[in-house]
């Protein structure tokens, strides 16, 4: 089997948690043995792969040249047809829709239908419209969670597909499930960010979009501050951009700004030590399509407080702490508790241990080559999977 991998989300100098998917199953796909030729590709510059030692599968990364054209359209459609590529995984909700092969396409998150995210990214209309378009031509649709595969459906446009859609839990990555190397010598999180170890802080790890609620958190942080006299600091941690400045100018508002970090992007290893550091991790987003700060804090040893929003309960079970979304009052008292009550924390502890272990790369890819094989040689009555594949024999929803 011939695979394409769409690999530019790697292009992104502070990938997301879309970046990390790509990244995650092209090194598991790598590890093992397998008799598939697989290209990742990407737009005029070659993706870094970064493939691990132990790789025993190449995988080939490809530059389309685009010529100033949409990279998913004539390029894509082209580079199908002189590998003879029988399916093309798109890790966003856009693809080649004009290749003669099976398309799978990811879904990740449907912010439009989260009250109150209007002007965010992802909640126009012309990626609604995009959505309806995926379940159109695409063979597959992949979501990670079973409430975005619930929200994606949420359409009478989308729904008749409903047997094209498949839901794949993304996984744990390797460093938030064990404890830094001693080997490594370099400075710690703490020594780069000049963060004193004896003073206790609470994590927001997040892109900067409005659906990531940072004010709810900041209203929550001033009452510990003021009314519990809890002297303890913010940190935010995820790639600057315009909403996380404007939660700092909020912050300032509130007389909060020297008590309230935004750290930027970070690496796995460095966003490891400040989960173990932080006295909880909060999530209080409005959208959520998975959630990687939920699994990943709870793999780091440190307790979750989470809105419940999208996914967010899903994936958190019962090891994490859901609250009322916008309820400052609830939020503080829940983040003092787990500060002065170290009895929960290792309780809570112990649950996340055990729901992060239930997530792993190697099952994300497990069902995704399933996926691919499935739909390997099955173009469907257009030559784009939107009649036969919708019924194909193994779909699952």
């Amino acid at each position: 089997m011939r695979i394409a991998i769409d690999a530019s989300p790697l292009l992104d100098a502070a990938p997301t948690g879309v970046g990390r998917v790509v990244r995650e199953v092209i090194h598991e796909l790598a590890r093992r043995e397998l008799p598939h030729e697989i290209y990742a590709v990407a737009p005029d510059y070659p993706a870094r792969l970064d493939l691990p030692r132990d790789a025993k599968t190449t995988i080939r990364s490809v530059a389309l040249d685009t010529a100033g054209r949409r990279w998913r359209g004539r390029p894509a459609e082209e580079f199908v047809k002189d590998k003879g590529i029988q399916v093309f995984w798109s890790t966003v909700s856009a693809f080649p829709r004009g290749a003669a092969c099976s398309t799978v396409v990811t879904v990740h998150e449907c912010p439009w239908e989260t009250p109150g995210a209007a002007g965010d990214e992802g909640t126009g209309f012309n990626h609604r419209l995009w959505a309806t378009l995926d379940a159109w031509f695409a063979t597959r649709v992949v979501c990670p969670s079973q409430s975005t595969a619930d929200a994606f459906l949420n359409s009478h446009l989308r729904k008749s597909f409903k047997s094209k859609v498949v839901v794949v839990p993304w996984g744990l990555s390797l460093a938030f499930q064990s404890k830094r190397d001693p080997s490594d010598k370099g400075p710690t999180v703490l020594e780069k960010f000049k963060i004193r170890p004896d003073y206790p802080g609470f994590l927001i790890v997040a892109a900067s979009r409005r659906v990531k609620n940072f004010d709810a958190a900041l209203r929550a942080f001033k009452i510990v501050r003021d009314r519990y006299k809890i002297d303890c600091r913010l940190w935010m941690a995820g790639p600057t951009g315009e909403e996380q400045m404007r939660a700092l100018g909020y912050a300032d508002g509130l007389g909060l700004r020297q008590y309230v970090t935004g750290l930027g992007f970070m690496p796995d290893a460095d966003l490891a030590d400040l989960y173990r550091h932080s006295r909880a991790t909060l999530v209080l987003s409005r959208s959520e399509g998975f959630g990687f700060p939920v699994i990943e804090s709870m793999a780091c040893g440190t307790p979750v407080i989470h809105s419940g929003m999208g996914s967010l309960a899903e994936v958190a079970g019962d090891a994490g702490i859901r609250v009322p979304l916008d309820d400052e009052e609830t939020i503080a008292e829940t983040m003092v508790q787990i500060h002065t009550d170290e009895a929960r924390r290792t309780a809570l502890a112990e649950k996340g241990f055990v729901q992060a272990a239930k997530y792993r790369w190697a099952a994300t890819t497990d069902k995704l080559l399933q996926i691919f094989e499935e739909v390997s040689g099955d173009l469907g009555g257009d030559g784009h999977g939107v009649h036969g594949a919708a019924h194909a024999p193994g779909a699952h929803h």
